[in-house]
This record gives structure tokens, sequence and C-alpha cells, in this order.
């Protein structure tokens, strides 16, 4: 009865030691993914100082602003994800990947078919000849006692390989830590190239009937893959009834609004205080009729 008590006893602290991990399993994930959404939101911020000349302290102001950045990672890694899996290297990639298992699958039973085979006697006479090398025999007792005895080199490696572990350590956060956001910035400078600078039009402003008609026939799939253009969305500023910005619009922050002129190349920086945000763009049916008319013309 005390036997089956205690392992009762030890698989209730068990379970109890369990729960307490998955408790603190999210937080960390969260605290992971928030340090990394921030550092790629950096990154961004870089990105758009290279591209458009903000100084990236005028980009955020906080750390939702840092989050908010890094959402333009996120759509540029799925887009080139996307573009990536569709490719003729991606293809050849798996193929290669493909080859090479099977290559070591197949020499690995290979080897393991051979190693089954039985011994000759001539196998055991080499084994015999070779045992009565000087000092084979004394290396093999040595090896077989340091193998029994491994666990006594435990303290000498643990604390020898602190220095080195240290060393290798903060040089690992070091490079990681630059390494997002260097990762961030080169993502992020290719979806503000494609998405903001190289679009061709601007988002649409669809009225209620444009929606509905939309929503009702799916008027999105009916469009050909060869009429795939482009969109952005474009914003125009207002303050006291008047108009004091346009553009497309490139990141928002607790301060600022960033427009980019697609026509002048100018960048304008405007204070959120006081300003009503309006869509600007074409409606859906003017937009398609635009590209209609421009893939007719090419």
């Amino acid at each position: 009865m005390v036997v089956a008590h205690h392992q009762f006893s030890s698989k209730m602290d068990l379970i109890k030691s369990l729960i307490r991990f998955l408790i603190m399993v999210p937080p960390v994930f969260v605290l992971i993914g928030a340090v990394t959404l921030s550092l790629l939101g950096f990154g961004v911020a870089l990105a758009i100082e290279s591209v458009f000349g903000v100084p990236r302290g005028m980009t955020y102001d906080s750390p939702l602003d840092l989050f908010n950045l890094g959402g333009h990672v996120i759509a540029g890694g799925l887009e080139f994800l996307d573009g990536w899996r569709k490719s003729a290297q991606f293809r050849l990639t798996a193929l290669s990947a493909m080859y090479v298992g099977i290559a070591i699958s197949a020499l690995w039973l290979v080897c393991r078919g051979l190693a089954g085979q039985k011994r000759t006697p001539e196998d055991d006479g080499n084994c015999r000849s070779a045992s009565r090398i000087p000092g084979l025999n004394t290396a093999r007792r040595f090896g077989y006692w340091l193998f029994k005895e491994k666990l006594c080199l435990v303290p000498v490696l643990l604390v020898g390989s602190i220095p080195w572990l240290c060393a290798f350590s903060m040089a690992f956060v070091l490079v990681l830590f630059s390494w997002i956001p260097l990762m961030g910035y080169d993502i992020a400078k290719e979806y503000l190239h494609g998405w903001i600078v190289g679009a061709e039009h601007c988002a649409p402003v669809s009225s209620r009937q444009e929606r509905l008609s939309m929503h009702n026939r799916n008027a999105g799939a009916e469009r050909k893959s060869s009429e795939d253009v482009r969109i952005t969305p474009c914003l125009s500023l207002w303050k006291g009834g008047t108009m004091i910005a346009e553009g497309r619009h490139v990141v928002s922050t607790d301060k600022y609004i960033i427009l980019f002129d697609p026509v002048t190349g100018g960048v304008q920086l405007e204070p959120t205080d006081g300003v009503t945000v309006r869509v600007k763009g074409a409606s859906v049916s003017e937009l398609y009729r635009l590209i209609d008319r421009i893939d007719t013309e090419e």
C-alpha cells in the first residue's frame, strides 16, 4: 500500500509539473514573437528610410508601431514564398532532395545488408592476429574503462566548456538580433518597391452596388490572369474641410501618416492630430475599364 501511494504521489507531482510547464509555454512564445516582430519592424523602418528617405526614428514611436511595421515583412515574405513555390528552382530543389534521400536510404540498406552477413574464418583469423599487436589489449582495456567511467568526465567537460559556451552564446545572440532586422530590411525593401512604388493603380473605392455585385458574382474570379495588376491603398488627408495632402499610403504611426506621390516622387509626413483620412481611388468598374484599355493598347 505504501509503494502504491508513493507511485500515485509521484504521478500527481509529474502531472502538476506538466501543467505548470504548459501554462508557462504560451507566454514564452508570445514574448519571443513580440521581440521577433519588433526586430522585423525595425528592419522595415530601415527599408522605409532607404526607399523613401524618411528617418527611421520618425516611422515608429511605440512597440505597437513596430508591430505594425512588421506586417510589411509578413506580406512580403508570403509573396516571396508563394512565388518561390511556383518557380522552376523550387521544383528542381524538391526533386534533388528526393533523389539524395533515395540514395542515402539505398546506401544505408546496402551497408546494413553487408554488416549482417556471417563472418568468415579469415575474418576471425585477422581478429586474432590483430589482438597480438603490442599495446592493443591495453588500449582496449583503457577504452573499456573510460567508457565505463564516462560520467566522471562530465564535470571536466562542463566546467571546461563554460567559457566557450558563453562566447558562442553571446555571438549567437548578437548575430540573431542583427540578422532579424536585416532580413526584415531586405524583405520590406522589395515589398515597398513592388507594392507602393511599382504599383500601377490605387485601390478602388467601391460603391454599395459594386460591392454587392462583386460579392454575388465573384467578379474578381472572372478576371483573366493576364490582367493581373498591382494596386495599393491611396489616401487623401483633410483638415478643416481642406485637403492638405494625398498620395500612396506607406505607413502610419501614432504621430504621422507617410504618403508617397508617384508623379513627383515626393514623400510627405503629415501629423495625425486633427486630420481626417479618406480613401482615394477610382471605382471598381472604372478601374476595370482602365485596365482593359491599357491591355488593348498593348
